[in-house]
């Protein structure tokens, strides 16, 4: 990716306190263009955080628990791995998730996480701003059964004995549960696992209360609009009031000091309600002008800024983890859903050409080698799913997605393994080793690994470049 050096760094130094009393204090300019740019600074900076909001009203929006969504502080399971059929874009095949929005601003939050013995298990946990700031699970706290408390920034209590504090930057966290599914026998573990994931709040831990059958939930939410779509869709009144709803219950990072002296030339603080209304005339109108640009600037550099570092036709990202004061980076990983896993738990990489930089079509055979023990370095697992250009999978006799270190996988004499990627079989011998691809369309790989190694991380292990298997005539084509 060809990013700026300033985005890298930009704003990483500072450390601002983002106390009250400074953005209460901070000048306001009279100057239209100089609202406008703040504006437009600030719809960036706030992207994440209107994200995250919207999303965990649609998450939310349901009387009871099922496998997507669930009512706030309650767990939504996975049952069954994605197929065909699906309308998750780039679905894990290999996994079942565990998902939960958790609200922490009224007590802290017990994590029951049970034994995953040799299963690999991670939960990122994820801020209101878009940043995963813990992942416990089996790289991090081991593979045994663990109770963790988790609290909000300004819980100040005692925690129980035998509980393992994690202290959350922000009231409203995303919970992201990834369980590794080794094979089709393995359903019944992996759900006996889920079903001993629990979360209760501290208050009612260790007591048996009857939980009601369903909950009440917000009618009026919009459910069938994409999420990212409602937002865009948004104008800049309810754009920067949902964003002050959520900064007063979010607190920024103490690096943002800079920005939150800002927003108070657009009536905006971390500890005041926000009126719209109220504002001058002139502010009102560089906020509205200052919205549109920042949405101008923002599309600008996602067109501008390639999120994938390419190496042997595979792209691997580059923007993932903790941004500081890159804001722009942070808002472009929301868009693209990139936050959900620390790299240090799940990183992957995407291929839609081949060695020669040629588009992946099904109307060719393509070979992925791996030579002796240069299968990637993982301390999880890893597989190579594969997608159609709509990122969902795509139909086959075999019902299979994905190839990795959990099937069994044909050696070659050498030590190799060569995974064959076409549409048509390669013979009987070598299906173990075949991923389906769609007959005379073109189509993406994603290679994802579980818990990998540093050299995957710093780059020094590659991916071997996806080989165009020749097509040779016969002999009585070749005279003609």
């Amino acid at each position: 990716m060809r990013l700026n050096h300033v985005i890298l760094t930009f704003l990483s130094s500072l450390l601002m306190s983002c106390a009250s009393s400074k953005a209460t204090n901070a000048q306001v300019p009279t100057n239209g263009d100089g609202i406008k740019q703040i504006a437009a600074d600030a719809y960036i900076y706030a992207y994440p955080l209107v994200v995250n909001a919207t999303t965990r009203e649609v998450m939310t929006a349901v009387p009871r628990p099922g496998r997507e969504k669930a009512p706030m502080n309650q767990l939504a399971n996975q049952r069954l791995p994605p197929t065909s059929n699906s309308t998750i874009t780039y679905a894990e095949p290999d996994v079942l998730n565990s998902t939960a929005w958790l609200d922490l601003s009224k007590e802290p939050l017990v994590i029951d996480l049970p034994d995953a013995g040799k299963r690999f298990v991670t939960l990122s946990l994820v801020s209101a701003w878009g940043e995963v700031f813990a992942a416990p699970g089996t790289r991090t706290t081991g593979g045994q059964k663990k109770q963790l408390i988790l609290t909000g920034p300004q819980w100040t209590g005692t925690v129980p004995t035998n509980m393992q504090r994690i202290v959350a930057p922000t009231n409203s966290v995303w919970l992201v549960g990834r369980t590794q599914l080794k094979s089709s026998a393995d359903y019944d573990r992996v759900y006996r696992f889920q079903d001993n994931l629990r979360i209760t709040t501290l208050s009612e831990y260790g007591q048996k209360i009857i939980k009601p059958m369903s909950v009440n939930f917000n009618l009026d939410v919009d459910v069938r609009t994409p999420i990212l779509d409602q937002v865009d869709n948004m104008d800049a009144r309810n754009y920067f009031s949902a964003f002050a709803s959520e900064l007063r219950k979010n607190p920024p990072a103490p690096t943002d000091g800079a920005m939150i002296s800002r927003l108070a030339a657009l009536g905006i603080f971390p500890n005041k309600d926000f009126d719209y209304d109220a504002l001058p005339a002139h502010v009102k109108e560089g906020l509205n002008s200052g919205y549109f640009a920042g949405q101008s600037q923002f599309a600008d550099f996602q067109r501008g800024t390639p999120n994938l570092r390419m190496v042997n036709g595979w792209g691997h990202p580059i923007l993932v983890g903790s941004y500081g004061g890159n804001y722009k980076a942070r808002a472009l990983m929301k868009k693209l859903g990139f936050e959900t896993a620390a790299p240090q738990d799940m990183t992957f990489a995407k291929a839609s050409v081949d060695g020669r930089g040629e588009r992946l079509n099904g109307g060719f055979k393509y070979l992925l080698k791996f030579p002796k023990n240069q299968t990637p370095p993982v301390n999880g697992f890893w597989t190579v799913s594969l997608y159609n250009t709509r990122k969902f999978f795509v139909p086959n006799a075999l019902e299979r997605y994905s190839l990795g270190s959990d099937d069994h996988l044909k050696v070659n004499a050498d030590g190799s393994i060569d995974l064959y990627v076409q549409a048509v079989s390669p013979g009987k011998n070598l299906e173990s080793n075949w991923l389906p691809s769609p007959p005379s369309e073109d189509f993406n790989l994603v290679m994802r690994m579980y818990w990998p190694q540093q050299s995957v991380l710093d780059g020094k292990w590659k991916i071997p470049e996806l080989e165009k298997i020749p097509e040779f005539k016969n002999l009585s084509e070749n005279l003609n």
